[in-house]
């Protein structure tokens, strides 16, 4: 019998052109190696052509994620602290009017005065429930309707005009929502509470929170380099549900302390112009003018094309 044989390693040279060892590689080297990964993302980093717009501008005119993510948090919180208090409210303006409407039905009708803000318990009758799920029905429905419509208008938009006017356009309609709830608030017989609808419809015309979270999201992709988008816009939705989530509860303490369910509104509103200034003064726009005119341009050719396949549609008819 032959003696065994020892294991046999494959050994596999490349050469190149002229016949020379380029490397070695046997049945035991990895198929990455341990920089390969780094240096393709750092490779991509370096070449990513979104880089030529910024290179020239100091630090405070370049954008960046980070320019957002506090205003971003500031604009989250305020939609979701606002979301509770604005119920209740909306609860204590319709009771106060159903009563008053039984009192001229029936003058010798007697009922508990409606404080708004305050503890209301002669208002949970399926009347008034009723007439609140009905109201806070048309709010939503006419905010989400409109929102739908204009955001994707608004995001196109910010195509051809950049995204920091609009990201602030995007805010002026919750501040016009908040003040419409102050003033139904503070005179709530002078102002009825349809009046809120006036503020639904502002803030679904100029996008809501929809078109602010979409433009944002916009803004992160126009100046990180699609290597790092993903964890950019997980920051994002960092701060969307953070606010989400301590908005209803920080709007708890504060109503607490202030003793005052306005508070609250008079806060939001606050929030949403202090955002408003911050994007509309501080922020970098993230689409340059050459990007911008590309844009315009395009857009341009897209309607004429329109235009002509109109006239030819008309001339065959």
């Amino acid at each position: 019998m032959s003696a065994p044989k020892d294991d046999i390693v494959v050994t596999r040279v490349d050469r190149d052109t002229q016949g020379k060892p380029i490397h070695e590689a046997t049945e035991t080297t990895s198929l990455l190696s341990a920089g390969a990964s780094g240096s393709e993302t750092s490779s991509c980093e370096d070449t990513w052509p979104g880089y030529a717009d910024f290179a020239d501008l100091p630090w405070w005119k370049t954008p960046s994620v980070y320019w957002l993510l506090l205003p971003y948090a500031l604009f989250t919180l305020a939609f979701g602290g606002s979301l509770v208090p604005k119920l209740n409210l909306i609860v204590d303006l319709v009771c106060q009017r159903h009563f008053a409407d039984q009192t001229v039905l029936d003058p010798a009708f007697v009922y508990t005065p409606v404080v708004l803000g305050a503890d209301n318990p002669q208002c949970f009758i399926p009347e008034v429930k009723k007439r609140v799920s009905m109201f806070t029905l048309a709010i939503n429905l006419t905010t989400g309707i409109l929102s739908a419509i204009t955001a994707p208008r608004l995001g196109h938009l910010s195509d051809r005009y950049g995204r920091r006017k609009l990201l602030a356009i995007a805010s002026v309609g919750g501040v016009v929502a908040e003040a419409t709830v102050i003033l139904c608030a503070n005179f709530p017989w002078t102002f009825h509470y349809n009046w809120l609808l006036v503020g639904a419809v502002a803030d679904g015309i100029t996008g809501s929170f929809t078109a602010g979270s979409v433009l944002i999201n916009s803004y992160t992709s126009d100046c990180t380099p699609p290597s790092k988008r993903g964890v950019r816009i997980g920051y994002l939705h960092a701060c969307l549900f953070t606010g989400l989530a301590f908005g209803p509860l920080l709007a708890g303490y504060f109503v607490t302390w202030t003793g005052s369910l306005l508070s609250v509104f008079y806060v939001t509103m606050g929030c949403h112009i202090v955002f408003i200034i911050f994007v509309g003064f501080v922020v970098p726009e993230s689409l340059s003018i050459k990007r911008q005119l590309r844009a315009r341009e395009k857009h341009d050719r897209e309607q004429e094309a329109k235009a002509v396949d109109n006239s030819t549609w008309a001339s065959i008819k």
